[in-house]
């Protein structure tokens, strides 16, 4: 490859991930150098929505709520707990290859400051835990659409 060639590529590359960056930015999120090898390999794959753990989320906050009432606060602490396992396991589970790892950046703190929130008598009524996993499907939803954009025009350009 001749300078010339090599040049416009680089022209081609700075051009991409310009567009990328502007694509991220427009979505609300951030680009990073460490994205890049995010976009390095096959495409990410949308997944379908956690049915299951959702609905876990929803029954530990019902647990949740229904355990300032005093009935049964030993069996809801005790299913509130189990299903707070559940599903710190998933959170964990579902931080994988570099892409996942950027969806995942900021859940960890957010996991943490809603179990602090959770132990408020009546803050708890929030539904902190049902909002988690709506927060970080959505993240991965919108996160998957971005890389797989940003992997399809480095392909299309030939890269």
């Amino acid at each position: 490859m001749n300078q010339y060639q090599e040049e416009t590529n680089r022209n081609l590359i700075h051009n991409i991930l310009n567009e990328v960056k502007d694509e991220f930015t427009e979505a609300g999120e951030i680009f990073e150098n460490e994205d890049i090898e995010a976009i390095d390999g096959d495409l990410p794959t949308q997944k379908h929505f956690p049915g299951m753990i959702f609905s876990l989320a929803v029954l530990k906050d019902i647990v949740d709520s229904v355990s300032l009432t005093g009935i049964g606060l030993v069996l809801t602490t005790i299913t509130s707990i189990s299903i707070a396992v559940i599903l710190f396991c998933w959170i964990l589970l579902n931080g994988g290859g570099a892409w996942k790892k950027r969806a995942m950046k900021n859940i960890w703190a957010r996991f943490v400051a809603y179990a602090v929130l959770e132990t408020i008598p009546y803050i708890n009524l929030i539904p902190f835990n049902t909002i988690l996993v709506w927060t970080i499907h959505n993240k991965e939803k919108k996160l998957v659409i971005l890389f797989n954009s940003a992997l399809e025009k480095f392909k299309n350009a030939g890269f």
